[in-house]
Formats: C-alpha cells, structure tokens, sequence
C-alpha cells in the first residue's frame, strides 16, 4: 500500500494486491446502498481530505446492496475482522 499526502493532506492511496474496499453509496446526501468490490489493484484519490474517485482493475468482482437492506445490518455487511467504531461526538 503507497499513501500519498500532499499540504498534510491524503491524496492518494494505491494497493496493488488483490484488495476488498467496502463504500457506502449516496445519492447527493441520501444513502442508496453500499458496495463490496474486490480487485487486484485499487486506486483512491482524495480532494480536500475526501473521496473524489475510487477505481478497481483486473480481477473485479463487486456486490451491491441497495440501502433498504442494510440499514439496522451494518455490522452484518463489515468486511471480515473488521471492527467499526463510531466516532465519538463532543457534548
């Protein structure tokens, strides 16, 4: 994995062994579902410390599930050995 920063800023990440990414997709800011894509090489680039573009190649295989269907089954649909830990919110 090669992480690039630029201005203390995340601007690339690249990974060039076959990868699992799992995304959660939005329409503008409604959730629509998320995705679980595995491929061989895995490109992310960032604009202002946020995704702008995410490209798979070689070997892609991915899986949507529309939003209906994971709500309230986050956990279900984490990627193996993975544990999420909300962010803490300031009070």
């Amino acid at each position: 994995m090669i992480m690039t920063f630029s201005q203390n800023k995340i601007d690339t990440i690249q990974v060039d062994r076959t990868s699992t990414i799992l995304y959660y997709l939005f329409d503008g800011k409604t959730p629509n579902g998320l995705n679980n894509t595995t491929g061989d090489h895995v490109t992310i680039s960032f604009v202002d410390g946020k995704i702008d573009n995410l490209k798979v190649v070689g070997g892609v295989e991915g899986k949507y599930v529309p939003d209906r269907l994971v709500i309230g089954r986050e956990a279900e649909y984490n990627l193996t050995g993975f544990n999420w830990k909300p962010k803490p919110t300031i009070k």
